[in-house]
């Protein structure tokens, strides 16, 4: 076990800064973090490629570096690096990015150092549409305001580290509501997920709730999966939610939009399984930290899956990181308006079978 906590810093090599090579500046930033010590003793261990790949493994090894490091700060000053051969459109720094967030997306930050510049090339561009929906730490206009990033930023990481690590050493345990929710049987179970998810909501009746966003309220049915969705019996508690929204149609007028169907999940959930659910496989399927988000094209339905809702506090947080997510990631407005799709696909559907 590595007795550091490992910092990748990430960024263009030749290019500058506040009229210095980012090569020189990050072997400033990797000596200013090394030297930081807790009760005497050094916690870091700061990885820059300058000093430990060679030329013909590079690619390679900043890949394997990014995936692997605790923390992974990105310095994005407009471009995405050299790119392996002239047909590819990934640079090197935006290869680096993904990696790292594949690895997992609360561990990488990005400092914008580009003071507005931004390169001319396909990959430089295709970078640039890709950071902007992510979150970045803030802005550094000059070295100074660049080292303050770069320390708070790695402070507020650690801290991160931390409390994930205290929170994951937790649910491991079978004590407290974690093991009283494990001997509930299915209807008290979903009956306790339901109720946990709608403190995130404005509670109407019927398990149904108001989501609202600067004044739009958007109308959300809750439903939860007490067990594993390879259970028969469980599964059919959430069934296709999507095909009774007909008979909400006169509670839907009321509002903005909707209907977005949440499913607290008391185990995890595949992507195999959701498309089941959904029963056709051509959908926008997104899978983070709170489960899996997916959305119909063409009749705007929408279903959240919220993995792990194994207490109340756990369920509870997986509605904020689904939220949390949202806004991140800029889907806000995409979400709002498929849900104003989906009422007037309802309404419209309702209005046929009155004729």
């Amino acid at each position: 076990m590595n007795k550091y906590i490992t910092i990748m810093i990430s960024s263009r090599n030749n290019a500058k800064f506040a009229n210095k090579v980012l090569s020189e500046i990050r072997k400033e930033l990797k000596n200013i973090i090394e030297k930081e010590t807790l009760f005497g003793q050094n916690i870091y261990k700061v990885w820059i490629n300058e000093e430990e790949v060679s030329s013909n493994e590079t690619w390679d090894e900043c890949i394997k570096q990014a995936r692997e490091n605790d923390i992974v700060i990105v310095l994005y000053n407009g471009e995405a690096g050299w790119v392996r051969n002239k047909k590819n459109k990934i640079g090197i720094c935006h290869a680096e990015m993904m990696a790292a967030i594949e690895s997992s997306s609360e561990k990488v930050y990005v400092i914008d150092i580009s003071n507005g510049k931004r390169g001319k090339t396909e990959a430089d561009k295709i970078f640039y549409e890709d950071i902007q929906s992510y979150r970045k730490m803030g802005i550094a206009k000059n070295l100074t305001e660049l080292k303050d990033k770069v320390k708070k930023t790695v402070l507020d990481a650690t801290l991160n580290l931390f409390k994930k690590g205290v929170k994951s050493s937790k649910k491991s345990q079978n004590l407290g509501t974690i093991l009283e929710w494990k001997k509930f049987n299915y209807e008290i179970r979903s009956k306790k997920i339901k109720e946990a998810m709608k403190r995130n909501f404005e509670d109407i009746k019927d398990d149904l709730v108001i989501y609202e966003d600067n004044k739009r309220k958007i109308l959300c049915k809750l439903h939860a999966l007490p067990d594993s969705a390879t259970v028969s019996a469980a599964k059919e508690k959430v069934g296709q939610p999507f095909l009774n929204d007909i008979y909400i149609s006169e509670e839907l007028k009321k509002f903005d939009g909707g209907i977005v169907h949440f499913i607290g999940c008391y185990k995890t959930i595949t992507e195999s399984q959701v498309r089941k659910i959904m029963g056709f496989p051509d959908v926008i399927l997104i899978k983070d930290e709170f489960g899996i988000y997916v959305a119909d094209k063409i009749y705007k339905i929408q279903m959240v899956f919220l993995e792990k809702c194994i207490d109340e506090s756990n369920t509870i947080k997986q509605v904020e990181n689904f939220f949390d997510w949202l806004y991140r990631s800029g889907e806000i407005e995409e979400f709002i308006k498929r849900a104003k799709d989906r009422k007037e696909i309802i309404l419209k559907i309702a209005e046929k079978m009155e004729q």
